[in-house]
């Protein structure tokens, strides 16, 4: 049975062991001279016509891939351009990561406080895609984030609607849109400081009947003075 058993060769560890530095995988170091030359001259010389697949291959046909149009995304992108068209008050905050519950909340303080508001939220390529070819296009500088938009009905709202968002401190007023021409943040604030539309036709009609009041005094004075005039003018000829 000894003359069956396998003969094992006992080896120490200190005999394995590695008079090199580890090899570099990635950055192989340069080889020496005479395998340079070898490594050069058995290096196979490929045409290039040979390599190209296309050429290989005699019934090659040219097919033009369409890229596919998204009717859901071409859906928002009108919906976006059609609803900022329409709009005649806009205005755009600056969320801080906000959730739906929170939108919900904040549109819903709004309402109760302003009147009827509308919030709207778009991605920021729909945006762009919407208001690329759009008299908005001065807007898309805004789209680099996340935004809320506001459509309030009337731009007696806009006072009311800034003195809400002060006291909410995860939106941000950037600027807005009233009767198709753009305003920065102070341009809002300036202009909803402004008296609504009827205050100021009231106020013209007040100056305008005021005016016409002191023309008709102005003409009777000097149409009663002429008279007085004249009658002292004929009692005196009387007289005589």
């Amino acid at each position: 049975m000894a003359s069956f058993r396998r003969i094992q060769l006992f080896s120490t560890p200190w005999i394995a062991c590695r008079h090199r530095s580890k090899p570099n995988i990635q950055k192989p170091k340069t080889p020496h001279e005479q395998r340079r030359i070898f490594e050069a001259i058995t290096a196979p010389i490929l045409q290039e016509d040979i390599l190209d697949p296309k050429r290989l291959c005699f019934n090659v046909t040219k097919v033009v891939r369409e890229s596919e149009e998204n009717l859901y995304e071409n859906f928002l992108i009108q919906d976006c351009r059609k609803r900022f068209e329409s709009a005649k008050v806009l205005l755009v905050f600056q969320s801080n990561s906000l959730s739906k519950n929170d939108l919900k909340e904040i549109r819903n303080t709004m309402i109760s406080k302003c009147g009827k508001v509308e919030l709207k939220e778009w991605d920021n390529e729909i945006l762009r895609s919407a208001l690329a070819e759009s008299k908005f296009a001065a807007l898309t500088p805004l789209c680099f984030s996340r935004n809320v938009f506001v459509f309030p009905e009337n731009e007696s709202q806009l006072s009311d609607i800034i003195k809400v968002t002060k006291t909410l401190f995860t939106i941000h007023l950037l600027g807005g849109v009233i009767n198709d021409t753009i305003y920065t943040k102070a341009g809002i604030v300036d202009y909803s400081q402004l008296p609504t539309i009827d205050i100021m036709r009231a106020q013209l009609l007040q100056t305008l009947n005021k005016l016409q009041g002191q023309t008709i005094s102005n003409l009777q004075y000097h149409v009663s003075g002429i008279s007085s005039s004249l009658k002292h003018l004929s009692e005196r000829e009387d007289n005589k």
